[in-house]
């Protein structure tokens, strides 16, 4: 095995080695929960499970650590916005942030700190910052003092001159030394959630938050630490700061990941305020994507690119209303065929297998032999899971030759290359979090969501099904095979199986 991955921080692609042999870290910075997730948070969410459930395969001992921001300025303005308390705000979308990973096949994380329950260790860190003359005291808030930090701006690329320079916050001579100067602490103020500290009561600043949780489950330093490349600064950059300052130099994380961003483009919709909240809610809000969707096609559309790179979220906009606009997803749409394939192909797998007996040791197929390691070896290679994909549907457009009587082998071959293939699927769909639910129910529940879509009436096309049954009974061919054109007229396609008519919407 040669795992390498692309570390932000050096700016290249390197071989990994973990801290400790045979263990891994991974600190990603969750969401801060005022809202429903959108599709951009989705991308990094896959993103990283990916890289939890590949480290694990190959062997290692993966404690991977996913953040809830659960007291932020977003969450308080929200929250009054609404009249709604900002801790039941806050615990409101965390529960639905679970539901929408959940319905992505994300896994659960080892721990899921939530900054509520870190604060007196932000306190604490806050006290040795200051100790150590990075940081300072100031009218309730604390801050850090950004030109004492000599590598400050190293990760973002960004040197200490150039971003003072760039600073559009003026400073505010009565707190802030500097423009750069970051809070680590914030003073209370009226109806905000507030904590005791040295500084008299207060809140934490943003980033300080990732520094403690991160030390606090995976030590002052440990492998990997990810996020979206919007993170990288101010919160990443600012992050690393607070880590070194109160540890010193080469501490905290040691490979800095980041994903890249979702890319989009429309019709001719009206940019306003109002427009844009309205196609948010229909088109960008990942509940409605997977109500629309499912989360597995959406899991599948994410990995199509290998996370570092852009994503083109090709969205189609038919009409200027953003209510009643048609909208379309070629590549969810895409994805969506990719995934139902898969799991018609498990499904016909299962059933083939399920007759007769196992074939025993001996020869299968060359093709079923090197698609799982290429499949390995592409997240092997910064979890490129565009590759990995590649392998995935060489193997499944195997299975369905071999499935069709097309693969000229004897009949123990293709029996045992089948089952080498089941069983090589498990292995492959554990480590992308594809193809794991029992294949009928999946069916079925994607059939419905594409009925819905479409105004498909699932209880009439099931009664025409039967009465094209009971022509087959009456061997009356010709109105069977009129009634099978009839539906497939509507986009409905009939499967004989052995165990019995199965139908799908096309």
């Amino acid at each position: 095995m040669n795992l390498r991955i692309h570390d932000t921080l050096s700016r290249k692609k390197i071989d990994f080695q973990p801290l400790v042999a045979g263990k891994v870290g991974i600190y990603a910075c969750g969401p801060t929960v005022y809202d429903f997730l959108h599709v951009g948070n989705g991308r990094q969410q896959v993103a990283y499970d990916v890289m939890f459930r590949h480290l694990r395969a190959r062997g290692f001992d993966v404690t991977y650590v996913r953040n809830i921001t659960d007291v932020d300025d977003k969450i308080i303005n929200r929250a009054r916005e609404i009249g709604e308390d900002p801790a039941t705000l806050a615990e409101r979308f965390t529960q639905e942030f679970h539901t929408d990973v959940d319905a992505l096949g994300c896994l659960e994380p080892t721990h899921e700190p939530r900054v509520t329950d870190s604060i007196e260790q932000i306190i604490a860190l806050c006290e040795k910052l200051i100790a150590n003359g990075v940081a300072y005291a100031s009218h309730g808030d604390v801050y850090f003092s950004v030109k004492d930090l000599p590598s400050y701006g190293a990760l973002s690329g960004q040197p200490l001159d150039q971003l003072e320079s760039g600073a559009r916050v003026e400073v505010d001579t009565e707190k802030k030394r500097a423009p750069l100067d970051f809070a680590l602490w914030k003073a209370a103020k009226p109806g905000e959630p507030s904590w005791p500290s040295p500084w008299g009561a207060g809140r934490p600043g943003w980033h300080i938050e990732c520094s403690v949780m991160a030390e606090r489950y995976l030590g002052q330093s440990f492998d990997i630490h990810g996020g979206g490349v919007d993170l990288i600064f101010p919160h990443h950059e600012n992050e690393r700061a607070q880590s070194i300052g109160a540890n010193g130099e080469g501490t905290f994380a040691r490979v800095w990941t980041h994903n890249g961003f979702l890319n989009f483009g429309g019709g001719k919709i009206s940019k306003s305020d109002a427009s844009m909240k309205i196609l948010f809610k229909r088109a960008f809000k990942i509940r409605a994507v997977i109500e629309r969707h499912g989360g597995e096609p959406l899991r599948y559309f994410f990995m199509t690119t290998q996370y570092r790179n852009p994503l083109a979220y090709d969205l189609v906009i038919d009409g200027e209303d953003p209510a009643t606009a048609t909208l379309r997803f070629p590549g969810l749409e895409d994805a969506e065929r990719r995934c139902e394939y898969a799991y018609l192909t498990m499904e016909r797998l299962r059933d083939q297998l399920a007759v007769g007996k196992p074939a025993g040791d001996g020869a299968v197929a060359p093709e079923a032999e090197g698609w799982l390691g290429r499949l390995q070896e592409g997240l092997d290679d910064d979890f490129n899971t565009a590759e990995a994909l590649a392998a995935w549907n060489e193997a499944l457009q195997l299975a369905n030759r071999i499935l069709d009587g097309k693969l000229d082998a004897p009949k123990d071959v293709r029996r045992r290359t089948l089952e080498r293939l089941a069983r090589d699927f498990r292995v492959a769909s554990d480590e992308l979090g594809l193809a794991a639910a029992e294949p009928r129910g999946w069916l079925d529940a994607h059939r419905a969501r594409r009925c819905a879509l479409l105004g498909i009436d699932a209880a009439e096309v099931e009664a025409t099904i039967v009465r094209r049954n009971e022509a087959r009974k009456q061997k009356n061919f010709a109105e069977a095979d009129a009634i099978r054109a009839t539906l497939a007229a509507k986009n409905i396609e009939i499967m004989d199986t052995p165990a019995g008519t199965r139908w799908r919407v096309a």
